[in-house]
């Protein structure tokens, strides 16, 4: 290992964390098999996560873009001990690389994956440091994980860390209510997988969904009601999983009739039922699209300057991209 230079990482406020950084060799590092992105999962081995991640279906595209450019171009982050504490992803794909064309160096030549640069935690550094520093890159940075990784981590910080609501909020970058809601959807889905544990651990999207809707988030709050929300998921009352039934649910569940019809025969019979009625002449969901429309083509250079300044707007106009990307996704 070569060593070169360190950096400094200002991360929950406490003094600065050196980083120095190295040169390695893949065949020298170890997965995370404790990586947040996998917690409810147990790997029994190193090749058992490996396998894992070769099968998500970003692991390829990347695979293809380090062998295109001839290596990895963003430096790894390493613990003492060589795991790899961010970076598990791109060191899966080095490892196939290195099988595929170890004897072929005119396709892939070795410093690829023999000379990673990576930055490496020293050996005391507290563990809030290191998932707070997790929580910036994956929650709130540019590699974000999937909705559920990020309730996961958030958890985490508040019920492992001790931090409070706000301090999370101001350590991390995203609202309090933000923050809030993926804590109580990840609570949810733990009482829920308690009572159900053969149940798969993606039904959080159902209570993640919920909390967003005041009306099902009110219906919630009764645990007779949980009881039978729970049921609703196990028997498949809904026809998807998640935001777009609870979307719906959301839509009529007030209405008697067609409440009692989705019960006892299941989202898809309540739908058909709720848009046949005479005095819905169009649903409000597209009324409110054509006005938002309206007026985001309306905001001034001046709205955009103060929206600019404002983090916490800024984030927001990004959650309304990712809702209105998901909807996109659904529609195909």
């Amino acid at each position: 290992m070569t060593k070169k230079q360190a950096i400094l990482l200002n991360i929950s406020g406490k003094k600065p964390i050196k980083a120095d950084y190295v040169e390695v060799d893949v065949s020298t590092l170890k997965l995370d098999l404790f990586n947040p992105r996998f917690r409810h999962k147990s790997f029994k081995s190193e090749k058992e996560m490996e396998e894992e991640i070769w099968k998500e279906k970003d692991t390829y595209p990347l695979f293809l873009s380090i062998l295109e450019s001839k290596g990895i171009s963003e430096a790894l982050f390493l613990k003492h001990d060589r795991v790899v504490e961010e970076g598990n992803r791109r060191v899966v794909c080095l490892r196939k690389i290195k099988e595929m064309y170890a004897d072929k160096p005119e396709n892939f030549p070795k410093e690829g994956y023999t000379k990673i640069p990576a930055y490496v935690f020293p050996k005391d550094i507290d563990p809030i440091e290191l998932d707070v520093f997790l929580a910036r890159l994956h929650v709130t940075g540019k590699k974000e994980w999937d909705a559920l990784n990020q309730a996961e981590h958030i958890h985490r910080l508040k019920e492992v860390h001790n931090l409070t609501f706000e301090q999370i909020s101001n350590l991390i970058g995203i609202s309090k209510g933000k923050i809030f809601q993926k804590y109580w959807a990840f609570n949810e889905t733990k009482k829920f997988l308690e009572r159900y544990p053969e149940q798969p651990i993606n039904r959080y999207s159902f209570f993640e969904e919920a909390y967003k809707k005041r009306n099902i988030r009110d219906f919630l709050n009764y645990e007779s009601n949980k009881k039978e929300f729970y049921n609703w998921i196990i028997t498949k009352k809904f026809d998807k999983i998640g935001a777009v039934d609870i979307r719906e649910l959301s839509n009529f569940i007030e209405n008697k009739k067609i409440f009692e019809t989705f019960k006892k025969k299941g989202m898809k019979a309540a739908y058909i039922e709720y848009i046949s009625q005479d005095e819905i002449k169009e649903h409000p969901s597209i009324r409110l699209i054509e006005t938002l429309t309206t007026t985001l083509k309306d905001m001034s250079r001046k709205d955009l300057e103060i929206i600019s300044k404002d983090k916490d707007k800024t984030n927001k106009i990004k959650d309304l991209l990712k809702e209105l990307n998901s909807i996109l996704d659904q529609i195909g």
